[in-house]
């Protein structure tokens, strides 16, 4: 019995605190809480912007309930350039008027929405990538200018002298359908170097028999989306000795078969080029690994390599005495991406901001929004509730 009234007892708080949700939640959507409010973009497209269109867009906003607009300046062409002095005063009528309307502002964090950038971002400031030249040369004096001209001095990393080790190259010549690669001595193959798109497989020809080594993918890149979109695409396999090779089918761009090692997809490997949509795939960055040369007197010892980088002059002038043999100098770098916010007004539109800098990042808030902030009243102030990064 005792336990016949303990469980009616809590069906009945049960049924009570039941109801009381119920009313909660009803009364819950018909004056939703402030948190509960929705959110909005709000695009100001082609610079076509007024005061009075301004405050008919917050006041509908305020009418339907929404607590706080993202602010987007997309494209231009428009009456009023952005960062003139009227879209400053634009600017501060809507933080003026949203403020008078309870609603708050968050601008997007550069013009367009995508990303971070800028017409005050200097090339040094922006996103950039590791580049590097190769200078062959003989033992003995050398000096050239290194540096890519317009690149300042802060932009330079490293310079090596690396020895040259002997090595075979062939450059594939058409016959009928396949490309072949012949030389007068059996060499060991280890590396396929690809001047542009192929879809292949390349086969040593030996006693009379193709031996398949490699299915060749060489996609290439898109001026869209990659850094080096033209650059090359390595293969490296395990090596295989032989005087005479084919590529099947052969493709219409140049292809250099090698005995010395080469780092697998190497651009991909950098980033040099990447996946052509906005939706990559687990396996589109998981790229193979270089394969080990059974030989290691064919790759160079790090022993051997000079490091020449306190002999680089201010002018970007390599001055230096080489030991005997064959050398490659290889000069590193910095450049930027030439990556660009988007899609923004053309006076607000520049390089990418270096996200990995402290320093760059300060400097790009500081010019995309430093004056607003001074200008602004505490009233106005009182609507801004912070910055939006998008995609």
């Amino acid at each position: 019995m005792r336990t016949k009234r303990i469980s009616i007892t809590l069906l009945s708080l049960l049924m009570a605190f039941s109801n009381l949700f119920a009313a909660d939640l009803d009364e819950g959507f018909r004056n939703p809480p402030e948190e509960t409010k929705p959110w909005c973009y709000w695009y100001w497209l082609n610079n076509d912007i007024t005061k009075e269109g301004i405050t008919k867009d917050l006041e509908a906003m305020a009418t339907v309930g929404i607590k706080r607009a993202i602010i987007g300046n997309i494209e231009g062409g428009g009456p009023v350039k952005m960062f003139s002095a009227e879209w400053y005063d634009v600017t501060r009528h809507a933080f003026r008027e949203a403020n008078r309307l309870s609603i708050g502002l968050m601008p997007f964090n550069a013009p367009g929405w995508s990303q971070s950038g800028g017409p005050w971002i200097k090339p040094e400031q922006s996103m950039r990538r590791v580049s590097w030249n190769e200078f062959p040369t003989r033992g003995g004096a050398f000096s050239r200018k290194l540096r890519p001209a317009g690149l300042p001095a802060s932009q330079d990393i490293a310079v090596l002298a690396v020895p040259r080790l002997d090595s075979v190259s062939v450059v594939g010549s058409k016959r009928d359908k396949s490309l072949h690669f012949s030389h007068a001595k059996p060499f060991a193959a280890r590396a396929l170097v690809v001047h542009g798109k192929a879809v292949a497989r390349l086969y040593a020809l030996q006693d009379g028999k193709r031996k398949l080594i490699a299915d060749i993918q060489a996609v290439g890149g898109s001026a869209k989306t990659d850094f080096l979109p033209n650059g090359i695409e390595t293969f490296s396999f395990k090596e295989v000795t032989a005087r005479e090779f084919e590529l099947v089918p052969a493709p219409d761009c140049q292809v250099v078969l090698t005995s010395e090692p080469r780092v697998a997809q190497v651009i991909e490997k950098q980033m040099g080029r990447v996946h052509p949509t906005p939706s990559p795939t687990w396996e589109s960055y998981i790229f193979p690994d270089t394969v080990e040369p059974d030989d290691p007197s064919t790759v160079v010892a790090k022993k051997n390599i000079i490091d020449l980088t306190d002999r680089l002059n201010a002018d970007g002038t390599l001055s230096c005495t080489l030991p005997q043999g064959d050398w490659t100098i290889i000069n590193f770098g910095m450049v930027t991406t030439g990556r660009k916010n988007n899609p923004a007004p053309p006076e607000g539109t520049g390089l990418e901001c270096d996200k990995m800098s402290k320093t760059h990042i300060e400097h790009h808030f500081n010019s995309a929004f430093g004056k607003l902030l001074e200008d602004l009243t505490p009233a106005e102030k009182a609507a801004f509730k912070g910055i939006t990064i998008d995609s």
